[in-house]
């Protein structure tokens, strides 16, 4: 996880450099021993107030799902109306897999999958790829849900 320049990175909450924490060192900055023997990897801040998990690979560095691990008062505000509503949206409905993509449950309400629209809709996603880098070292995905279409790949 750790084989990219991980210095590109910042607390979200405090601004500061984050530094990498591997599973041997976890337990001296998360107290709860649950979620230390749970967590394999993360990031601290310097000040040692905010830990971002690495779960699946991917580093959680939303604030709300940084663990407060400072002295003192958490810094922390919260999120803003419309942002939560689309957090807590997200994170209460699934996805399932069909024809080998990872779908939304909710997928259905915004994209037609008849057979008879399969070649507009491939049209379409394949369209997104031509405002993607064909190069470069790092591409950073805010939040955009699973990777349900080859053709964001091909």
């Amino acid at each position: 996880m750790t084989d990219f320049d991980h210095k590109l990175l910042q607390c979200p909450i405090t601004r500061e450099e984050l530094l990498f924490v591997d599973k041997d060192e976890i337990i001296n900055f998360v107290k709860d021993q649950e979620k230390a023997n749970t967590i394999r990897e993360g990031f601290i801040n310097t000040s040692g107030t905010y830990f971002y998990p690495i779960i699946d690979e991917i580093i959680l560095l939303l604030p709300s799902y940084a663990l407060f691990i400072g002295q003192g008062q958490d810094i922390r505000k919260g999120m803003a109306f419309d942002k939560e509503r689309v957090f807590k949206y997200y994170n209460q409905i699934d996805y399932e897999v069909k024809n080998g993509r990872k779908l939304y449950n909710d997928s259905p309400k915004w994209v037609d999958y008849r057979d008879v629209t399969n070649s507009y809709i491939r049209n379409s996603f394949t369209k997104a790829k031509k405002h993607l880098s064909p190069s470069g070292k790092y591409l950073l995905d805010i939040a955009s849900g699973p990777i349900g279409f080859e053709e964001y790949l091909d």
